[in-house]
């Protein structure tokens, strides 16, 4: 009698767990915050990762059902074999194409710690340098459009398709020339890199050419201040400049770092090296794009409810006839949302302004004179230019997707708007208490968007052709008037 018991409680228990497995296809994620934050909708319903928790979810409930279903006919060490030798073989067979890929896959970017003949700061240190494969060669066509099957409900056409070429020096750093010295260093990340733009467009080319100096570029797409600082010392002092220009760019470059004691090393902690070292695993990201490829245009036009608080996107600037369009994510937006003193008190200021003042004591040392040039994200150049045409409802639910209690709407879009400026005034207040130069570039991409020129590409964050001349021609006014013409 208890036998059979025993054989019936494991039955539905393993009918529970089968039926349990095809429940929690039931759950859809937010698929309008999914498609404010521009990112993939498989089958019109889940997000990437909830797709894939459920795609390996399903086979593991699937499993322990079986095991449940075969211990009433096989001894509890036969199933556990048969269990651990079929697991065994899915992590022995992964971990062989995860080395595999890594061992032939020639990697986008490379970071390595160099250790500096100078003492900076007391004694050698070791610190992370972040740069391209040397001289390498890229031809690139980008299509400004949505970069998901699933988009918003009426999206607008972006930027004409561009061919791009990127090359890359000795030093892995998208240079065409090879001088022994340099008048003047740039530091950065895309933005001074020069995303989606062709050799010959990115703002430190277009300044050299402006001023007729030598302008060496060491921006770097997916840098952060301490990597500015660290490459400066790695490759820029060894370039002799009168000048180092370090673009801050708001919309990355506040978040925080965190300095080890005694060194530059960013230090991350062990969670987060392994959720990174998982997340660019050449196997998950093989899945991942297969799911995209396969699964992300099915059921891509379906209704969405709750896609009316995104009907303002992608934002129309200047509004009406020969309008250019701008998208952006609710993140971008809401990076802006500090008061000044709040700002000034985050960890992102905090941690931040250390790596600018051991900028500045580095340049006063080696006596290069020091400039930041700050970019503005996407929003602080746009909203402005559409305040009157955006409803404060709209805004609020857009904003309330990245952020919850929020103030009622009006009072929401007050906040904002008073409060647009308020990282820029604390750098620019920076700058001025330790003597550094500051250029901004916020009013003069304003003032050509105002005017139906296109500064930022539609869909993606980067400035267009276009903004690199207006940031090269006001980085050109500041240094006509300070720069003597013979030095």
């Amino acid at each position: 009698m208890e036998k059979v018991k025993g054989k019936r409680v494991k039955i539905y228990l393993a009918l529970g767990i089968a039926s349990l497995s095809f429940c929690i296809w039931l759950f859809p994620s937010n698929v309008v915050e999914l498609i404010a934050e521009h990112r993939h909708v498989l089958l019109g319903r889940y997000s990437v990762e909830w797709f894939s928790i459920l795609f390996f979810l399903t086979p593991i409930l699937w499993l322990v059902a079986y095991a449940l279903w075969a211990s009433m006919k096989l001894s509890g060490k036969q199933v556990a074999f048969r269990v651990a030798a079929l697991v065994f073989s899915v992590i022995l067979a992964t971990l062989a194409i995860h080395v595999l890929s890594q061992l032939i896959r020639k990697p986008r970017y490379i970071e390595k710690q160099v250790k500096f003949r100078k003492n900076w700061p007391g004694e050698r240190v070791h610190d992370v340098v972040r740069h391209r494969p040397p001289n390498s060669f890229y031809k690139i066509r980008y299509t400004d459009a949505p970069p998901t099957a699933r988009s918003y409900p009426d999206p607008a056409a972006g930027y004409p398709t561009v061919d791009v070429t990127l090359t890359t020096d000795v030093r892995g750093y998208r240079n065409l020339t090879s001088l022994e010295q340099y008048d003047i260093v740039t530091m950065g990340d895309s933005f001074t890199e020069g995303s989606r733009v062709s050799d010959d467009e990115p703002w430190p080319v277009l300044l050299g050419k402006k001023l007729n100096r030598s302008v060496y570029n060491l921006g770097i797409s997916g840098g952060r201040p301490d990597y500015y600082l660290n490459t400066f010392r790695a490759f820029g002092l060894d370039l002799k400049p009168k000048v180092a220009i370090f673009m801050i760019y708001e919309g990355n470059d506040f978040k925080g770092v965190r300095l080890e004691k005694g060194s530059s090393n960013p230090g991350q902690p062990l969670d987060k090296r392994i959720v990174k070292a998982i997340k660019y695993s050449p196997v998950v990201i093989g899945f991942k794009t297969g799911f995209i490829k396969h699964l992300g245009p099915i059921n891509a036009d379906g209704p969405v409810r709750g896609a009316e608080i995104l009907s303002w996107m992608p934002v129309a600037v200047p509004p009406g006839p020969g309008a250019r369009y701008y998208a952006f994510k609710p993140k971008r937006l809401m990076r802006l949302y500090w008061t000044e003193c709040e700002f000034r008190q985050s960890f992102g200021w905090t941690s931040t302004v250390k790596v600018f003042k051991m900028i500045k004591d580095l340049c006063d040392r080696e006596t290069i004179r020091l400039v930041f040039a700050y970019a503005p994200s996407k929003p602080h150049v746009v909203m402005p230019l559409v305040k009157e045409n955006i409803s404060p409802e709209h805004l609020h639910g857009f904003a309330s997707l990245k952020k919850r209690g929020l103030p009622a709407p009006k009072e929401f879009k007050k906040k904002l708007y008073d409060r647009l400026d308020s990282q820029e005034n604390v750098l620019r207040e920076f700058c001025q208490s330790q003597g550094v130069g500051f250029v901004s570039a916020t009013a003069a991409l304003q003032s050509l968007a105002a005017r139906g020129r296109q500064v930022y590409y539609t869909y993606d964050q980067h400035w267009t052709p276009l903004g690199h001349v207006a940031v090269a021609e006001e980085l050109s006014r500041y240094f006509r008037s300070t720069i003597p013409s013979g030095a």
